[in-house]
């Protein structure tokens, strides 16, 4: 049985462990894959998304390498209280981003939705005629 752990660190930690002397500020996810006779640290890259509100009046741009640190740095830059819960959605047509398979098919700089509490995604409503 394979077993996965992820954590986000700063590259500058995780490379020290491989290569003394290097450093860097850049932020990636490292995934530790355990198949029971060996162990592998996998370095997942950040790719950039842009991020709306449910209003579509604030948005931003971030990257992240996975769902998980998707949705701590949106509730970061959007000021959402951490223990509110949150659902990233495909702005274009409101597809559910519920896990890190899906989230990985993403292109860079794809429109999102980030979502609270009762918030629904409705599509976009163009002010001209």
């Amino acid at each position: 049985m394979t077993s996965v752990s992820t954590e986000t660190m700063p590259m500058a930690s995780a490379t020290s462990a491989l290569s003394r002397g290097r450093s860097g500020a850049s932020s990636s996810s490292h995934v530790v894959v355990d198949d029971g006779d060996s162990m592998a640290l996998a370095t997942l890259v950040s790719k950039p998304f842009k991020i709306v509100d449910a209003q579509r009046e604030l948005r931003m741009g971030l990257t992240a390498a996975s769902l998980d640190e998707l949705e701590d740095r949106a509730k970061s830059k959007f000021r959402i209280p951490v223990n509110l819960p949150i659902r990233i959605v495909l702005e274009v047509d409101g597809t559910e981003i519920d896990d890190n398979d899906y989230f990985g098919t993403l292109d860079p700089d794809t429109s999102l939705m980030i979502l609270c509490d009762d918030e629904r995604w409705t599509p976009y409503k163009s002010n001209f005629m």
